[in-house]
Parts: structure tokens; C-alpha cells; sequence
């Protein structure tokens, strides 16, 4: 038994056609008998189709301003910058060499 409900949830893809053939007779049935679900389906179906007298220009600079932000996003990635991280590089090997170190005296 179809209902509301079941309508409103469906409504696109009723009206793009993809459900099974007797889902869309079961939908069909019922917004032919309920005024409420033929008003949404008046509503979708205007939508629906002037999205599809739409067609928007597309920036000839789209392609490469997109590249060049996802390139400044690649640089920016790291939360340490990269400076602080070479600078750091002796501190942190004398710290692997004294855990080394702490831990061969203590266990071997």
C-alpha cells in the first residue's frame, strides 16, 4: 500500500523513471487518487525540468584555477612546516639514540 510518505521519499526517482515498473504504477495510482502528492509532483516535475533548460557557462579559467588551488593545498598540507621539521631533525635522532639506548640498558 502506497502512502505519502512513501511518496515524498520517491518523488525523483519517480519522476526520473529508475524505480520498477510496478512501483511507479503503485505511485502513479496514488497521486492520481491524493491531491496533496499531485501538488508535489506539479512542484518536482516544474523544477526537475527547468534544471534541465539551464545550462551554465563554465569559466574558461575553471580548469586552471582549480589546479592551481589544489596545488597551494598540496604545499599547505603538512601541519608542521617544513622548516621546523629540518631544524628539528638532529633533536629528534638524539632522542631515537637515547630510547635506543635507555631501553638496551635496562632490557638486554
Amino acid at each position: 500500500m502506497m502512502n505519502c510518505s512513501h511518496i515524498k521519499n520517491h518523488i525523483l526517482a519517480y519522476i526520473e523513471k529508475t524505480l520498477s515498473q510496478q512501483e511507479l504504477d503503485s505511485m502513479k495510482s496514488h497521486i492520481e487518487s491524493c491531491d496533496a502528492c499531485k501538488v508535489l509532483l506539479n512542484r518536482f516535475s516544474s523544477v526537475y525540468s527547468s534544471m534541465d533548460s539551464v545550462n551554465p557557462e563554465v569559466s574558461p579559467y575553471f580548469y586552471s584555477k582549480t589546479l592551481n588551488r589544489l596545488e597551494k593545498g598540496k604545499e599547505q598540507e603538512s601541519w608542521i612546516p617544513l622548516s621546523l621539521l629540518n631544524s628539528l631533525k638532529p633533536v629528534l635522532a638524539g632522542l631515537l639514540l637515547l630510547t635506543v639506548t635507555t631501553f638496551g640498558i635496562f632490557f638486554w
